[in-house]
């Protein structure tokens, strides 16, 4: 229904951007939350055809600020969000060592504490009103040591740790918790973050991803994993070594040309 709001943060291109649009064309309304505020403003343009609303919050998500602000548009607007979309992240890919730590402390900021404060906001009205979704756009990162990207397969663990034991805690409350999983995907992600790629066989379009994540969250999935090149490396998880996997891991981003080269994307 257009009444039925969904909160995305990162919205303004990549994953984040192709979930709302799944959503707008499933008739959900969007608030969409980003550092970029044209880009947001085009989003919002290819939405409202639709017929659904788009509401739109520049603010920089790695900030007290930034934060201040999301909550203070939203408890203007007091909307009904019944789904909550933590999507908003950035990479770094160089060793530990080489990393700034002040960009490592806006990774963690943005990926989790974000993430923890947005979930506190919304909780409260899906419970009350027994029926929510929380999609956290983890990784298959998460299950594995990654050489050259630590702290961001770290902050993928952490989020796909609190999606299943956030789920558990809301059982019977109408409220579901999804981890959504994906691997290579088509985007401006690595390219943003100084990480030059070869095209691979194994990567999905942000649009399949996008599509394949909404639906796993309106079934109330707890994990969601798309694409059977990321399945079978999240069952390999289960069962190597995970030096052996981390072994792997780097093995394979070097195939695909990554470069130890820091950067970040918005």
């Amino acid at each position: 229904m257009p009444d039925q709001w969904a909160i995305v943060t990162g919205a303004s291109s990549g994953i984040g951007a192709a979930i709302a649009e799944e959503l707008a064309a499933r008739r959900w309304s969007v608030v969409l939350i980003g550092r970029d505020e044209q880009a947001l403003a085009r989003q919002a343009a290819k939405l409202t055809p639709q017929g659904v609303r788009a509401l739109t919050i520049a603010a920089d998500l790695s900030t007290s600020e930034g934060l201040a602000r999301v909550h203070a548009r939203l408890a203007e607007a007091k909307l009904p969000v019944a789904a909550l979309v933590n999507n908003a992240g950035f990479g770094l890919h160089a060793p530990f060592e080489a990393t700034a730590s002040a960009d490592e402390a806006r990774m963690i900021d943005l990926q989790l504490k974000a993430m923890l404060e947005l979930t506190k906001c919304c909780l409260p009205g899906m419970r009350e009103r027994k029926h929510g979704y929380v999609l956290n756009v983890a990784s298959v990162y998460a299950y594995s040591p990654v050489p050259q990207q630590a702290v961001y397969a770290a902050c993928k663990a952490f989020m796909l740790s609190f999606s299943r034991t956030l789920a558990l805690e809301l059982d019977g409350s109408g409220v579901s918790v999804t981890a959504l999983c994906p691997g290579i995907t088509q985007t401006n992600f690595r390219a943003r973050a100084g990480m030059k790629e070869k095209r691979s066989a194994f990567g999905l379009s942000a649009a399949e991803v996008a599509r394949i994540a909404v639906r796993g969250m309106l079934r109330g999935k707890l994990v969601v994993v798309p694409g059977w090149g990321n399945t079978l490396y999240v069952c390999c998880a289960r069962w190597l070594p995970a030096g052996l996997l981390g072994r792997f891991t780097r093995w394979f981003n070097r195939r695909r040309g990554l470069t130890p080269h820091a950067g970040e994307k918005a």
